[in-house]
């Protein structure tokens, strides 16, 4: 009897459960939703030394969470000012970040430790933003600071990680020998800040510290940097406030001002001529090809070493900016060489950083292709007398405002243009076209060829056999092309009416995209109304240069000769250009750093107008 009370209770208890867990599984048909996303990052609820702590005699930093936390590159985007020989080692103890520091901390120094958004949420990932923790081994905490925005001097856009460092030395040589008194770095937006600094008076640059030496290496880095010293200061301003307290008291507040005002800093990369020869290769047996890092003078020069060539053996062209070399080889015994030696000359830096000939011996291999001698005879056989490659840029709808462009494979040794024939096509009829012949200056293989075209016309461009012969003797064989002009409504016209410019400046119109793709230009040292015409459908940004030096580019700067960069500004807005249409813009050119941004800020400043013609 016992027995069966005792299963028959065993019994009643696992059906009992097993319809719990029923009941439970039918009315919980999909997951519990869990809630609202967390969107709120970590608190700080304790820290370490306290907050603005004086006298601290501390070995590491302790920062409390009210959550479970994890670091967010914070190794990297930690910054410590002054700044440590050694960067703490990062721990975390549960919802504790610890900062154990590895030199002993300097006496009677306040210290800043900027964490950015280097900590966020253990779930979501939402970053703290802004993070900062200061205090003093001293009986005084510094409460100076000096902040502002770092921009590169070439396109405006904001500086991302760019060190800004101060110095009370104020020796020329502070920023590339010595390590800076505080630092602090640019966020996204090109902003910084260097807080608890005592007053002095400092010079300051900013440089993007590729080697995180926290010294400047010129050549390699971009540099900015201001022309006066600063002297940090702040003046309380009090308001008095409508509450009355008390009988007679009045309660006050205000707001802190901190000086100097904000600082704007553009970067730029030095120009430093060190001369380097990059790379050479003969990739086929008939040149040879060298690219420098810095381009080369008159002085460039090859010679042979291991082969005494009959006369002129070589013709070389040079690219825009006289950085890369193609050596056209033009004796047939030294083409047929698979092994040259060759001597190159050019001027080089000493240690004396004196301008003296330097050379470099190079060898050049070159192995034809193996092939059978069945292959060999069988494509000598079948391949055809070679001709020289000529191209021409016609294309469909050509564009009125170009020039016909005939480039040949090879360098030509003599070209006919009376070979050379242009006719205007009309039903049946062909109207020959008079044009104006002119070769490139830069190399022997490209020609213009220039005539006020008519818009949507027919047109055939044919050169006869022979035309055209190069070095080596090939010729062309007849080409004959034909191609149609675009009518003359399709482009469109940009008017920039220039204010308030009293210097030389540069005016560019720039086709949009990643990089600036550079369409027209137009110089003035006065206001008025620049025209861009013959503008193909699109859109575009408007540049325009401070030429200071009025030699129709932008130059960069020089730190030792505490020279900026040209300053550059862009229009605020994009401009779209369309078919048949005129674009006006009035532009108030500003000269003032601060006055020149916010105007790039404020759209209103500029009118715009557009028009059909």
């Amino acid at each position: 009897m016992v027995f069966t009370l005792r299963r028959n209770l065993s019994i009643f208890i696992v059906l009992s459960i097993s319809y719990l867990i029923f009941i439970t599984s039918c009315a919980n048909t999909g997951m519990p939703s869990g809630g609202p996303t967390d969107s709120i990052p970590p608190v700080v609820v304790k820290t370490i030394p306290l907050m603005n702590a004086t006298k601290v005699k501390a070995k590491e930093v302790r920062v409390t969470f009210n959550e479970y936390f994890q670091m967010n590159n914070l190794n990297e985007k930690l910054v410590v000012s002054p700044p440590m020989k050694k960067k703490p080692i990062l721990k975390t103890k549960a919802k504790i970040l610890i900062l154990e520091f590895k030199e002993d901390l300097r006496d009677s120094t306040t210290y800043t430790f900027d964490f950015k958004d280097g900590i966020g949420d253990n779930n979501e990932k939402n970053l703290m933003e802004d993070l900062r923790l200061s205090f003093s081994t001293g009986p005084v905490l510094d409460t100076f600071r000096v902040g502002g925005f770092v921009r590169n001097a070439f396109t405006m856009v904001p500086e991302e990680k760019i060190t800004i460092a101060i110095y009370s030395n104020l020796s020329d040589t502070a920023v590339t020998h010595t390590i800076p008194d505080y630092i602090a770095q640019t966020n996204e937006e090109g902003f910084f800040l260097i807080t608890n600094i005592p007053q002095k008076h400092y010079q300051l640059f900013a440089f993007n510290d590729m080697n995180s030496d926290l010294q400047f290496s010129s050549g390699e880095e971009s540099v900015a940097f201001i022309d006066s010293l600063i002297f940090p200061d702040a003046t309380f301003i009090a308001v008095a406030d409508t509450i009355v307290k008390g009988l007679d008291t009045i309660a006050l507040s205000g707001q802190t001002i901190f000086k100097p005002d904000l600082i704007f800093l553009h970067t730029f990369q030095e120009i430093i001529y060190e001369q380097f020869l990059d790379k050479a290769e003969r990739k086929s047996r008939n040149n040879i090809s060298f690219s420098f890092n810095e381009g080369v003078g008159d002085e460039f020069k090859i010679n042979p070493v291991n082969f005494k060539p009959a006369g002129d053996w070589q013709l070389l062209e040079f690219s825009k900016n006289r950085d890369s070399i193609l050596c056209w080889i033009t004796d047939t015994g030294v083409i047929a060489m698979d092994t040259m030696f060759v001597d190159v000359t050019y001027l080089k830096k000493d240690s004396l950083e004196q301008w003296l000939p330097s050379g470099d011996t190079l060898e050049f291999y070159f192995e034809e292709e193996i092939v059978s001698k069945k292959k060999k005879m069988k494509k000598k056989e079948e391949e055809p007398v070679k001709m020289l490659n000529v191209s021409l840029n016609t294309k469909s709808n050509f564009d009125l405002y170009s020039d016909l462009i005939i480039i040949s494979e090879e360098p030509v040794a003599s070209i006919h243009p009376e070979m050379i024939h242009i006719t205007m096509k009309e039903d049946s009829i062909l109207t020959p076209v008079e044009f104006t012949f002119r070769a490139d200056t830069m190399t022997s293989r490209k020609f213009f060829l220039s005539t006020p075209w008519d818009e949507q016309r027919t047109y055939e461009i044919e050169i006869d056999s022979a035309a055209i012969t190069s070095i080596y003797g090939q010729q062309n064989d007849l080409i004959s092309k034909n191609f149609t002009t675009q009518k003359e409504s399709y482009y469109g016209t940009i008017y920039v009416n220039l204010q308030n410019v009293t210097e030389p400046v540069i005016v560019q119109v720039l086709k949009t995209g990643k990089n600036e793709n550079l369409i027209k230009q137009l110089s003035t040292d006065k206001p008025e109304t620049l025209k861009f015409a013959y503008l193909k459908p699109g859109k575009y940004i408007l540049k325009l240069i401070f030429d200071s030096n009025n030699n129709g580019q932008w130059d960069t700067g020089n730190l030792a000769q505490k020279q900026h960069a040209e300053r550059i500004m862009y229009y605020p807005t994009e401009l779209e250009v369309k078919s048949n249409w005129d674009v006006e813009e009035e532009w108030v050119v500003q000269y003032d750093v601060k006055a020149a941004k916010e105007v790039n800020i404020d759209k209103k400043e500029n009118k715009k107008k557009s028009s059909r013609r």
